[in-house]
C-alpha cells in the first residue's frame, strides 16, 4: 500500500488546525502547513496505540511555527525516550503550549527528559496522568527545575502559587 497525499501535503496558510475527536488512526501528513502555530488533536483515542510506532519527531516539520499542541487523552503512554532517539516531541524549540491531559503517562522522570528539549514551554498540562499521582515524584518545582521557562502548570500560575523567594 501506498502513501497517499492528504489535503495539508500541500502548500497552505493554515494558522490553526482542530482535528478534535476525529477517527484518525495516525498522524495526517502536515508538511504543507508551514504556517501553523496552533494544532489540536486531542480526544483521537487510536492516534497513538503502540508505544513501539510513536513517529519519532512526528512535529518537527512544524518546528520554525508550531506554538500550541493539544495531545490530550489520545491513549498515549510514553513521550518517548532520548536513549532510543525517539522522541515524538523533538524539533519545536518555539512550542509554548502543550496539553497531555488525560492520557496514560506514567513515568515523571520519563515525562520530564522528553520534555526538557522544548526550551520555550510555558505552559503544561499533565493532568489526569497516572504519573501525577505520585505526589513525591510529580510537584511543580521538579517540573520547573526540567523545564525552567515554564509558568503553567496544569492550570495553575507557578509565579503566584508556592514560595515566594526567587532566584537570582
Amino acid at each position: 500500500s501506498g502513501e497517499s497525499s492528504t489535503l495539508f501535503d500541500t502548500q497552505n496558510n493554515l494558522w490553526s488546525l482542530n482535528l478534535c475527536g476525529n477517527p484518525l488512526t495516525a498522524l495526517p501528513s502536515l508538511k504543507g502547513c508551514t504556517s501553523l502555530v496552533d494544532l489540536d488533536l486531542s480526544y483521537i483515542d487510536g492516534l497513538f496505540v503502540s508505544d513501539e510506532e510513536l513517529p519519532s519527531g512526528a512535529f518537527a516539520s512544524l518546528g520554525t511555527t508550531l506554538l500550541r499542541l493539544n495531545l490530550t487523552s489520545c491513549g498515549l503512554t510514553t513521550l518517548g525516550s532520548s536513549d532510543n532517539a525517539g522522541l515524538l516531541l523533538e524539533g519545536l524549540p518555539l512550542l509554548t503550549t502543550l496539553l497531555l491531559a488525560e492520557n496514560a503517562l506514567e513515568e515523571v522522570p520519563g515525562v520530564l527528559s522528553a520534555l526538557a528539549p522544548l526550551q520555550a514551554l510555558q505552559d503544561l498540562d499533565l493532568s489526569d496522568n497516572p504519573c501525577c499521582e505520585d505526589g513525591a515524584a510529580y510537584s511543580p518545582a521538579l517540573c520547573q527545575s526540567a523545564i525552567p521557562t515554564l509558568r503553567v502548570l496544569d492550570g495553575k500560575n507557578l509565579r503566584t502559587e508556592g514560595s515566594s523567594t526567587t532566584k537570582g
